[in-house]
């Protein structure tokens, strides 16, 4: 069966207004309905506002020459979002079973999800204050925001009882989250002559989400249950005041002798799990799986008919739960391959798999995204071609990692990110050689 699709429409204002190019005052408003909701929640009214002050026009200012712009930014906006199905507020059914009676066939029809028609906008509210600056003859520039975001009614997938729900997830607002962070840009023009020329830029950034309320009388929620083979439980907890990305899992003290799981309890006791169950109320918020700064910086290079640039990124100070590892790294793994630790580091463990740190790596990382290199033939070289250059690319040509997974560079995103999938395909290296021509 197809599935539904949305319909949406929107209504958009501006109002922009600048007097003497030093005060700058931006105004909009945005009027949505999107057909995925209910009638009575459709629409939403989402509204922004935004001031520029370029304090490098004022006249008390124009004696600092070496200063070329310097303008300050604060903000405010509203933005709603509607991604989910677009069946969720409405009954529907899809063909199901086939059933035989008195000779003859008959096809079953089902409910498709567990309806929800009281679903609403997702609605994002940002605040930001912002500096641009342009110095040395425009040769150094830059920008730094700082911003927090609150994003109220989540709209998110929650596991719910079966009885009364059908199905066993439900869509549906889960209650609100606040992110605050900064933003810092630098770029410098190092060198510009007739035969070369060198630019770089570098941009960090720095992100704290928070979950601040869940729905209705709701304390807690778990989520990320780990698959089978075994029951390892469930990896997330979403408690209000505690910042997402925390791992909830039992905490690893070590093995025994015999080489058999120890773990802490409650009260930061070492047990052995043959001798006591583990609970729920053992484990503990551990890790953080959002990187405490990202970076990227970008180089380029021109010499004579030469080109050249390379991209870096790197995620510093963030916490991975290895899964690949805690699948296929134990000596009793059954029935299909396994990784080389399960004949050398995790050789003597017995036992099943626990949910705890033990899995958990530091994630910091250093990747070369990119590297091009260029040759430009010069104009009219080959009649009637105008412009000729060659070129190569290699594209995730390094990473550098202490990291013992596929690869460091995780979800970072949603409400359960830090993990490493079973079912993640490698990134590849890739080498490419072109021509732009140009007649």
């Amino acid at each position: 069966m197809a599935q539904p699709l949305g319909e949406l429409a929107a209504f958009f204002g501006r109002v922009n207004y600048s007097y003497l190019d030093r005060y700058i005052l931006t105004a909009t408003a945005r009027y949505e309905g999107s057909s995925k909701f209910a009638p009575k929640n459709r629409w939403g009214f989402f509204p922004g506002l935004s001031a520029g002050w370029r304090i490098s026009q004022e006249p008390f200012f124009r004696d600092a020459s070496f200063i070329n712009d310097l303008k300050l930014r604060a903000g405010y906006g509203e933005t709603g979002n509607e991604g989910f199905d677009a069946k969720v507020a409405s009954r529907m059914y899809s063909a199901d079973t086939w059933f035989l009676q008195d000779g003859n066939w008959f096809r079953t029809y089902g409910v498709m999800h567990n309806q929800n028609p009281d679903i609403k906008w997702e609605v994002k509210k940002e605040y930001n204050l912002g500096l641009d600056f342009s110095i040395l003859e425009n040769k150094l520039s830059g920008r730094i925001d700082f911003y927090k975001r609150k994003i109220d009614d989540l709209i998110y997938d929650i596991s719910v009882s079966q009885p009364p729900a059908i199905h066993d997830k439900t869509t549906m607002n889960v209650g609100s989250m606040q992110n605050t962070g900064y933003e810092f840009e630098l770029n410098y023009k190092a060198v510009s002559n007739e035969h070369f020329t060198y630019s770089t830029g570098i941009v960090a950034s720095h992100n704290k989400s928070t979950l601040n309320t869940l729905w209705g009388s709701q304390t807690f929620t778990d989520r990320k249950d780990f698959p089978a083979p075994g029951s390892p439980g469930s990896a997330v907890r979403l408690y209000p005041g505690e910042d997402i990305g925390r791992f909830y899992i039992w905490k690893f003290a070590g093995f025994t002798d015999d080489g058999y799981w120890q773990l802490y309890d409650k009260d930061g006791n070492i047990f052995d799990v043959r001798e006591r169950s583990k609970t729920v109320g053992d484990k503990a918020f551990v890790g953080n799986a959002i990187p405490t700064l990202q970076l990227s910086w970008n180089n380029q290079f021109s010499y004579k008919n030469w080109d050249a640039s390379i991209y870096m990124r790197s995620w510093i100070g963030h916490d991975v739960f290895n899964m690949i590892n805690m699948y296929y790294s134990l000596p009793n793994v059954k029935g299909q391959n396994v990784l080389a630790e399960a004949y050398d580091k995790h050789k003597n463990i017995k036992g099943e798999k626990e949910l705890s740190d033990y899995w958990l790596e530091k994630g910091t990382f250093l990747k070369v995204d990119a590297l091009n290199i260029g040759y430009s033939f010069n104009n009219n070289v080959i009649k009637p071609i105008k412009s000729l250059r060659i070129y190569a690319t290699a594209r995730d040509l390094f990473v550098f990692t202490n990291y013992t997974g596929l690869d460091p560079e995780v979800n970072i995103n949603g409400l359960e990110p830090g993990f490493e999938e079973r079912n993640v395909y490698p990134k590849t290296r890739t080498f490419m050689m072109g021509l732009q021509i140009n007649f």
